[in-house]
């Protein structure tokens, strides 16, 4: 249907677009179209630490100020970021650079290695972005932060697209990496960053790996009841013992790894999806009674299993 809204009892749209293929295909869809916005502004902040940033956007949350996007990095993501951006810019561009980092590291007092660093996205009309932006800024400022600029803004969403490209060069030299995400409470955002770093350390450690995996987190959305979390790791998978799968070890440590989430309180996924590789955390999500039900709508709209994609197969582990 295209009304703006209807009763009529469960929304059926949910569940087909929510079943990833196992309910039926799309073949037809009407778009909602809106006017695009009159302003864009990136900019960008930099906290003490991780908890401070995260205080940061539950504020936000708490008095509904809604950034078009808000994404806080974590120390070494930063760090990554930092890395990747264009030296050129000649000698005004570097003193500008070298007076910020003194005030960061001297004045303010932050710890390189800690502090970490928020984009922000501001969209809309005039009146709106300098409302949303200057309550935004407010914020941060009480929990500890310092404005790095527009262009530091930019370079942090230029990042975001550069990471599928990163991991595949990185993948011809040995670097085998990838990434999940999950949606946390507010209340579990520490508990589950540091269950799933410490659960990919050690799983990578006994599976033999050899040197310090990359294991790195933002989160990309807030939302009232808490965030989208993206995990990334890597591990150089060349210098594994002899005859070790780096598929096989690449496949345990995520399994593992998801596994920290669940036990943390975070979701099986916030977007990406279950599929046949996650289907063993269906039941877990929804429950038996749940799964019972999705496999009943599928028996009623394709009893010849014609979309078998294989998520709600009966011999999988999810049974």
């Amino acid at each position: 249907g295209q009304w703006p809204r209807i009763s009529s009892g469960p929304d059926w749209r949910e569940v087909i677009l929510g079943s990833e293929g196992t309910l039926g295909v799309v073949t037809q869809a009407v778009l909602r179209v809106r006017p695009k916005p009159r302003v864009q502004h990136f900019t960008s902040l930099i906290f003490p630490d991780f908890d401070s940033g995260v205080g940061c956007l539950k504020e936000l949350a708490d008095r509904q100020i809604w950034p078009t996007s808000i994404r806080l990095m974590d120390n070494r993501q930063f760090r990554f970021g930092l890395s990747l951006k264009p030296t050129s810019g000649g000698l005004a561009r570097q003193a500008k650079e070298a007076l910020a980092k003194f005030y960061l590291l001297r004045v303010r007092g932050f710890d390189p290695y800690r502090l970490v660093a928020a984009t922000v996205l501001l969209e809309g009309d005039e009146g709106h972005v300098k409302y949303v932006g200057g309550a935004t800024r407010e914020i941060a400022r009480r929990w500890g932060a310092v404005e790095a600029g527009e262009e530091a803004g930019r370079l942090g969403y230029f990042l975001t697209f550069m990471i599928a490209y990163i991991r595949d060069f990185c993948f011809e030299y040995g670097f085998f990496a990838e990434s999940f995400e999950t949606a946390v409470p507010w209340s579990r955002i520490s508990a589950c960053r540091e269950a799933v770093e410490a659960q990919i350390r050690a799983d990578c450690a006994r599976l033999g790996v050899r040197g310090e995996p990359f294991v790195t987190c933002r989160i990309s959305q807030i939302y009232d009841q808490g965030v989208c979390m993206y995990f990334y790791f890597g591990f150089n998978f060349i210098r594994l013992p002899e005859g070790v799968d780096a598929m096989a070890v690449y496949s345990e440590v995520e399994d593992r790894a998801r596994q920290a989430i669940l036990w943390a309180g975070g979701s099986v996924s916030h977007h990406h999806g279950v599929g046949k590789i996650r289907r063993q955390y269906l039941a877990p999500t929804v429950s038996g009674t749940g799964l019972r039900m999705l496999r009943a709508v599928k028996t009623a709209v394709d009893p010849n299993n014609t979309f078998a994609n294989g998520a709600l197969d009966p011999d999988s582990s999810a049974s």
